[in-house]
């Protein structure tokens, strides 16, 4: 506050900037940003704006280079909570700085590029540690869970966000340690801002350019084409491995509920990966007891309450069909059957985050895949497509004239339409 006075002070050079809030005044100069195309003229009244919004003078000249893309980022992602705003700024100038680290160690891939995943990231880590400082120091699993995979559901309101922080003392449930899912959020955030890996096949006949795309190499200055191009002469058959494996090392982190501390953070992403996978290759109940697992009730899906209409809008001949999972032992039984984690969604499920289908063979009923639709600012999307031993099926969605995209596709647009958007 003292330095958006000083600055007001000197109402002269600065007539238009008078009286606005740090958050409005960050607002103001991203608009001018996206609008001045790297015009000079503007790059005083941005940098000032910025000045107000509380960025050092490293911080407003790595915001400035910034492509119009990762503006649109953060300003999709900025919380509209005037008491986020310290941390929210702490921690984007945090990455920024980073992010021109991550140009150091290897200048020959520019730097990282500030993709939504990254600006999202940024605004959940000011969250978590205005929880934090507020002295909340859990959270419960199925409000964690939703926190991280819905972008809008907690930078839009104070109150909420509290009701976030004091809900582990309303329910008997498990609780996440906000200091671990710091821990865990700042893990993935540096993992974002390194090179690529590439892992080694022998089982490949040809180099795939659309398959290592499809692994985001966006973030990269060029979108990665030149470092595409020089991978493709690599003896050995190479693909890009994804980064990072998020969704796999969550669901180990929500079930397990480690107690990350600075020594875990030092070994790295890497080592998160490896637990998650030895948890994956386990498998069983994942750490859930059959008495606590049909302790959970049952819950609503609209294709098994509707069967009938649902049925009506499937197109002919489809080779697939969609079962609806609504009990805890219809869950079990998918996680034994396809050697994955969906168990642990039951949370999820009973109050109403997600729901969940297993994809089968029209005529011999065999087991295809399991699908989680998960609703999103008030739409239902495909989260998750996961074949045996979690095998990732989610680029099939892509595919226009594969039968089940088609069928995915009726699936998300059906139940919008019947469900309303509501969870």
């Amino acid at each position: 506050m003292s330095q958006e006075l000083s600055i007001n002070q000197q109402s002269s050079l600065l007539p238009d900037f008078v009286g606005l809030s740090p958050r409005l005044a960050f607002k103001t100069a991203m608009e001018k940003l996206q609008s001045s195309e790297k015009c000079a003229s503007l790059f005083m009244d941005i940098k000032a704006l910025l000045r107000i919004a509380g960025f050092s003078q490293n911080g407003r000249s790595r915001i400035i280079k910034l492509s119009g893309e990762e503006i649109s980022a953060l300003c999709k992602s900025s919380p509209n909570v005037d008491e986020l705003w310290l941390a929210y700024m702490y921690e984007l100038q945090t990455l920024l700085s980073k992010m021109d680290h991550a140009r150091k160690i290897d200048p020959c891939l520019g730097r990282p590029y500030l993709t939504a995943e990254l600006a999202c990231i940024v605004s959940k880590l000011a969250c978590l540690k205005y929880l934090e400082k507020n002295e909340f120091p859990s959270m419960w699993a199925p409000y964690f869970n939703q926190f991280l995979v819905k972008p809008d559901w907690y930078i839009h309101s104070h109150k909420r966000l509290i009701e976030i922080g004091e809900s582990f003392q309303q329910q008997n449930g498990q609780s996440i340690l906000i200091q671990s899912a710091v821990h865990l959020l700042e893990m993935y955030r540096d993992e974002l801002l390194m090179p690529p890996r590439l892992r080694t096949r022998q089982n490949f006949d040809e180099f795939d350019l659309h398959d290592i795309e499809a692994g985001n190499c966006s973030w990269m200055d060029d979108g990665g084409r030149a470092y595409l191009e020089d991978i493709r002469d690599i003896p050995l058959v190479t693909h890009y491995d994804e980064l990072p494996k998020f969704d796999l090392v969550l669901d180990w982190f929500i079930a397990t509920k480690p107690a990350l501390d600075n020594n875990q953070v030092k070994r790295g992403w890497d080592c998160l990966e490896k637990s998650s996978e030895e948890w994956h290759r386990l498998g069983g109940t994942y750490g859930l007891s059959e008495e606590q697992l049909y302790e959970y009730p049952s819950w609503n899906c609209a294709v098994a309450d509707r069967q009938e209409e649902w049925l009506s809008v499937i197109p002919p001949c489809n080779v697939y069909r969609l079962v609806p999972l609504i009990t805890p032992d219809q869950l079990l039984e998918e996680t034994k059957s396809m050697h994955h984690c969906v168990v642990t969604y039951l949370d999820d499920c009973v109050f109403g985050y997600a729901k969940i289908f297993s994809v089968r063979d029209s005529i011999s009923d065999q087991l295809i895949a399991t699908v989680e639709l998960a609703n999103h600012s008030g739409l239902w999307r495909v989260a998750q497509l996961k074949g045996n031993y979690n095998q990732e099926l989610i680029h099939r969605t892509y595919v226009a004239d594969d039968p089940l995209a088609i069928i995915l596709d009726v699936l998300v647009n059906w139940y919008n339409k019947v469900a309303g958007g509501k969870i």
